[in-house]
């Protein structure tokens, strides 16, 4: 007799994987929106697996990231010991398709019911260095700011997010490194002065309390809003 036909569980399990590759979140989503809820919760499963390892992350091969046609985004990361930066992904995974279907709330917080916050790596590292791994801080701080700006009232309340006050404080001398830093590191102050304005319901004065000039801030601001964009236009 032939096969039985896949149901829509077996199709929402076979993409939960590829839903974790940042090319391919806002496609799977998009294509297959009525599965979407079914979608998240088989890949918060598959990361619920592999809880203690989120926590990890080898500088050995901190350099690596998954390539464009590897679908295996969990076995990638966890083989290298670089389960931490698959959570990153996982969050921003996340926080794309509740932009896109905003009633997976619920099943989003699922998912930190046994995972850190985005901004794990700021809590486990607290300030980075100005020169090395900075970008890993600006994309966990980046999706950090995305959930806030998505749902403030309930990830305001989730989290204490006291560490980014830490991480303000402590790129006040942003313009004091290499010039080939010096936009990642002043993006990385502006996203957490962002992050410090939602949760203290401060005014839009805050970026200058903090001591971002007004040029600057719209700068970082523009930066912010093509990285959104291109990463939906080009998933």
């Amino acid at each position: 007799s032939a096969p039985a036909a896949p149901t829509w569980d077996d199709v929402a399990a076979a993409l939960a994987e590829p839903l974790l590759h940042p090319r391919y979140t806002v496609p799977i989503i998009g294509c297959f929106r009525p599965l979407a809820p079914a979608l998240v919760d088989h890949a918060s499963e598959l990361l619920r697996t592999a809880a203690p390892a989120l926590l990890v992350d080898s500088v050995a091969s901190q350099e690596e990231e998954v390539g464009e046609g590897d679908a295996r985004v969990v076995e990638f990361y966890l083989s290298r010991g670089r389960g931490l930066r698959l959570h990153e992904l996982a969050c921003l995974a996340l926080s794309r398709a509740l932009d896109l279907a905003p009633h997976l709330i619920r099943r989003v917080l699922k998912y930190f019911k046994f995972s850190p916050p985005p901004f794990q790596r700021l809590l486990r590292e607290g300030v980075p260095s100005l020169t090395q791994g900075l970008h890993l801080f600006l994309d966990a701080t980046q999706v950090s700011y995305r959930f806030l700006e998505l749902e403030p009232r309930v990830f305001c309340e989730q989290w204490d997010w006291s560490c980014f006050l830490d991480l303000v404080n402590g790129t006040t001398d942003y313009r004091l490194v290499d010039d080939s830093l010096h936009s990642v590191v002043l993006d990385l102050r502006w996203c957490a002065i962002q992050i410090l304005v939602v949760v203290f319901k401060a005014s839009d004065m805050g970026n200058a309390s903090f001591g971002l000039g007004a040029d600057d801030a719209f700068t970082c601001l523009l930066r912010f809003l093509f990285t959104l964009c291109f990463n939906i236009v080009f998933s």
